[in-house]
């Protein structure tokens, strides 16, 4: 398991899982 890739994972859902709802709601 590398850590950095985990990171990296996290970080693109937090990016990727506001701009979902937001079109939900737009």
């Amino acid at each position: 398991m590398d850590l950095v890739k985990i990171e990296s994972r996290i970080i693109e859902l937090c990016y990727q899982f506001p701009y979902e709802i937001i079109d939900q709601i737009i």
